[in-house]
């Protein structure tokens, strides 16, 4: 049916197609943002959880569903700061991946038991970059789930080692300096026993952009199965790192 422009019946159509279009436009715009990542901003560098913390922010990333992509924690707010890590370690990341862009910031464990940073269980595919994490009474980093990758972050001056990858597989760290932690620098470990054993395999330490592992205690790289079956870490890829200028009595290994 057609109407004359300019009569009631043809304005009072083109007002209801016009208004149909306005709905359709909203709905998609809706629609887009709801597929934003979800982005939590730490601006402060205290640790007691309150909003803009990293303690809040890891909180946020675990309590809210993934929409669009990786969470990401952004960190841009208080680079070059250090975070003190108060009374107890910061919580795991859990359940999804997240993307933490660390803007060099530091987060300092000093009398702090437990690791700086727990990729646990769910959190496969995460990416963390640009991060200083030191001195706390465990290790620097704990990787348990697969996919993960790490990318210019310092792990140093931690009682446990720097970088530990427990019965996870397929993770990238590269282009990181691990340095002078008490246990070691880097160690990939399976878990568990019998036909329950999580393998570490496919793991690469290195490649094309170099780590720095060096000055750390009993081992700069150390492969554990914890099992009779050497295929429990099979096919992991420790190439291309270097080390560096170290006194007589710290241990370097080139690698």
């Amino acid at each position: 049916m057609r109407f004359a422009p300019n009569s009631p019946r043809g304005n009072r159509a083109l007002k209801a197609f016009l208004a149909l279009m306005l709905v359709v436009v909203a709905a998609t715009l809706s629609s887009a943002s709801s597929f934003a990542a979800n982005t939590f901003t730490v601006t402060s560098t205290a640790d007691n959880g309150s909003a803009h913390t990293l303690r809040w922010a890891i909180t946020q990333a675990n309590n809210t569903p993934n929409s669009g992509g990786s969470d990401v924690i952004d960190l841009s707010g208080v680079s070059g700061q250090t975070i003190s890590v108060a009374s107890s370690p910061l919580p795991a990341i859990m359940g999804e991946p997240v993307q933490i862009d660390g803007s060099n910031a530091v987060i300092d464990g000093t009398g702090i038991t437990g690791p700086g940073l727990d990729l646990g269980a769910g959190s496969g595919g995460s990416y963390i970059h640009d991060l200083v994490i030191q001195n706390f009474t465990g290790d620097g980093l704990d990787v348990e789930s697969n996919d993960n990758a790490v990318h210019n972050i310092t792990s140093q001056k931690n009682t446990g080692y720097g970088v530990y990858v427990i019965g996870a597989s397929s993770n990238v760290l590269d282009g990181s300096d691990i340095l002078d932690n008490t246990e070691g620098g880097v160690r990939i470990s399976a878990t568990g026993s019998g036909n329950s054993v999580n393998q570490a395999t496919f793991n690469t330490i290195g490649g094309t952009s170099l780590n720095t592992i060096a000055g750390n205690g009993n081992h700069q790289v150390y492969l554990d199965s914890f099992s009779a079956n050497p295929l429990d870490t099979f096919a992991n890829e420790i190439t291309g790192n270097r080390k560096r200028s170290a006194s007589s009595n710290s241990r370097c290994a080139f690698l």
